[in-house]
């Protein structure tokens, strides 16, 4: 409004004008053309130590010059002044003295028709508005310096997805371009086809249009690269001017990406190691309470096929029960190998000898129409392993191989040797454990597995075979077997064009050693040995009973540890052999076995149970030379284990 009035001619008395800005506190006066002064408020003439009439007709350019004692600012003031009169337009300008900025606003006047046109005066001490503006571009700058310092890309993008802001990390690391080139890149571009669709409709529009917050996992490009890489965004809006902007915070998250499905790679190999410890946990349990019911159905089948003369009509139907038995004995092995829980006899073997012995076999096994190659190529490595299993592993993977494979086909059978890192084996290698191995593949080239079964391949009883031409069995047996020997296992397939699984077996690094296992020849002298056999099972402990006393032995029984002490203390002579489970109600078979030892000295002892050496080793460890059997057992093996723990002299 004052800008109006003065810089357009009206007709007012000076005084009548002028008298506006009495009451300014800031300074206001008035020149003519050659600096004569026309007029002066109180805020002007105080700074000259006068009072306003005295001003007048004073000339302006002389007082600035005697208070001012700067001829230069002096100049450049009238220089100002004399601009502003000959355009006759508003003229502003700051000058600064001693620490304070003062604002001069000149607005040329002519207020009477055909008078000289004069220059109004307002002086504003602007000193305390310049130092917040200085504060502030100091902050701004501090701000844009700690943004510029950060690791990640921070962008400004507007309502059309171009960049009017950004970091240094944002143009030296992801755009690589100079700052007059960055202005309207569109960023969105570099994000990976597949995921630039969700990314502008999540992380712009979203935040654009609703001013929500906004997450979002992507990949983008870098520079000119051709790779892309993982990052997060978090995205916010901002007002500027009625403007909305996105304000983006991008970090690349690669590594930790990588490391996240590192992490799940691992939790899903942990959780499934746990579903097969439990498995195994429940298979061991079951194995045992039926090894214990085979062994008195083998035992009794065999004790009535001694009796029955070969014509006897029944004989054919206690052989067929027999037979059924021992067929579930082999199941009840192929559970307890899968548990871990299987009595072996481990030799140290070198493993291609052991499968070079093997191939007659597997080509009887695997029929004319499929070829089985063998490589060795592990150089005499030798393995610490009972060699049956060998034998369980590869005949099972090669009759897998061998149905597998419709018509004509191959399995190729391959051997070498491998280390394993210590940082390999925390990073997704099969072998979790580093060291060296000897590295067993079998392969082929059948139809291969779907992704819906590769999960349970392992798992008992699992098996996508017609019903009655598989148990489920074989496959969770070799991983047994590996877990027993501290090995592992791998698969890889494709469906139609084969599988292959490769087996980790540890080698061995110690100095070989012959023994002699052979059982001695059971020739007996008429002996009265007395037997204590103790068994939680009763039909168990009639079978072995009816046994020892058939082959001239007399049998003290219990029922458990406890009735089997009292019968120690009962009985007048010698104690010859303990035969005992391992588990029993109450004290152990161990714990039993050390107790008598302390009476009986040189006590032979020979353990039986359903399960292995490693869980029998929770109750107590054997003492070297005690004897051990595995439920179920037929009776010529547990008579010679009987004369090999108490020999005939």
């Amino acid at each position: 409004m004052l800008t109006n009035v003065m810089t357009s001619e009206c007709a007012q008395p000076d005084f009548e004008f002028f008298s506006m800005f009495e009451s300014f506190d800031i300074p206001v006066f008035a020149i003519e053309p050659n600096g004569k002064i026309v007029y002066a408020n109180n805020g002007f003439a105080s700074r000259l130590s006068m009072q306003p009439d005295e001003c007048l007709g004073t000339n302006l350019y002389e007082q600035m010059s005697s208070v001012l004692h700067i001829p230069e600012i002096a100049a450049e003031r009238k220089k100002r002044f004399d601009e502003a009169l000959r355009t006759k337009k508003h003229l502003a300008f700051e000058d600064e003295r001693d620490g304070i900025t003062l604002k001069h606003s000149l607005y040329p006047v002519r207020l009477v028709d055909g008078a000289e046109t004069r220059l109004l005066v307002i002086i504003q001490d602007i000193s305390d508005q310049k130092r917040r503006e200085s504060d502030a571009h100091k902050g701004l700058a501090i701000l844009n310096a700690i943004v510029d310092t950060i690791p990640a890309s921070v962008i400004v993008v507007d309502a059309r997805m171009r960049l009017v802001g950004w970091n240094r990390f944002s143009r030296d690391i992801i755009n690589a371009k100079p700052d007059n080139e960055m202005l309207g890149v569109i960023p969105f571009e570099r994000v990976h086809p597949e995921d630039r669709v969700s990314i502008i409709n999540k992380a712009f529009f979203n935040v654009l249009n609703f001013g929500i917050e906004e997450t979002a996992e992507f990949r983008m490009r870098h520079r000119n690269e051709e790779e892309y890489k993982w990052a997060t965004l978090r995205a916010r809006r901002i007002i500027v001017e009625e403007q909305p902007f996105v304000v983006a915070v991008v970090t690349e998250t690669t590594e930790l990406k990588k490391a996240e499905d590192e992490r799940k790679k691992l939790q899903a190999q942990l959780q499934q190691s746990q579903k097969m410890e439990m498995l195994g946990q429940l298979a061991g349990g079951i194995a045992h309470d039926f090894n214990n019911a085979l062994t008195a159905i083998l035992g009794n089948a065999e004790l009535i096929l001694q009796r029955l003369n070969s014509s006897d009509r029944l004989a054919e139907n206690i052989q067929d029960i027999h037979l059924a038995a021992t067929h579930s004995a082999e199941l009840v092995r192929k559970l307890l190998a899968f548990a871990r829980k299987q009595v072996t006899q481990p030799e140290i073997v070198i493993l291609d000898d052991e499968i070079e012995a093997l191939l007659p076999m597997l080509g009887r096994l695997i029929g004319e129409n499929i070829r089985v190659r063998w490589h060795p190529d592990s150089a005499g490595a030798r393995v610490c392993v009972d060699p049956s299993q060998i034998a369980q592993i590869v005949s099972n993977l090669c009759i897998n191989s061998r149905d597998a494979i419709a018509g004509s086909g191959s399995i190729d059978v391959s051997t070498d040797t491998i280390h394993v890192s210590r940082e390999q084996s925390r990073s997704g290698h099969p072998c979790t454990t580093p060291g060296d191995y000897v590295r067993l593949a079998v392969a082929d080239n059948g139809s291969g597995i779907d992704k819906q079964t590769l999960p349970h391949i392992f798992e008992p009883f699992f098996t996508t075979k017609e019903v009655g031409k598989g148990t489920g069995l074989g496959l969770s047996m070799i991983y047994g077997i590996l877990q027993q020997n501290h090995g592992f296992i791998e698969c890889s397939t494709e469906m139609g064009k084969g599988t292959a699984f490769t087996l980790y077996i540890p080698q061995y690094q110690g100095i070989l050693c012959n023994e002699d296992n052979q059982l001695p020849e059971p020739s007996r002298k008429d002996r009265n040995e007395t037997v204590l056999l103790v068994e939680d099972e009763p039909f168990i402990i009639k079978i072995i009973t009816e046994l020892l006393e058939n082959n001239g032995f007399s049998v003290l029984s219990a029922t458990d540890a406890e009735t089997a002490v009292e019968l120690d203390g009962e009985h007048q002579g010698r104690i010859d052999l303990l035969i005992s489970d391992v588990m029993l109600p109450g004290m152990n078979g161990v714990q039993l076995a050390k107790k008598l030892q302390e009476r009986h000295t040189g006590l032979k002892v020979l353990f039986m149970s359903g399960y292995a050496f490693e869980t029998i080793g929770h109750h107590g460890t054997f003492e070297e030379g005690v004897d051990f059997i595995q439920k179920p057992f037929g009776i010529d093996e547990f008579m010679n284990i009987v004369q090999k723990a108490i020999p005939i002299a």
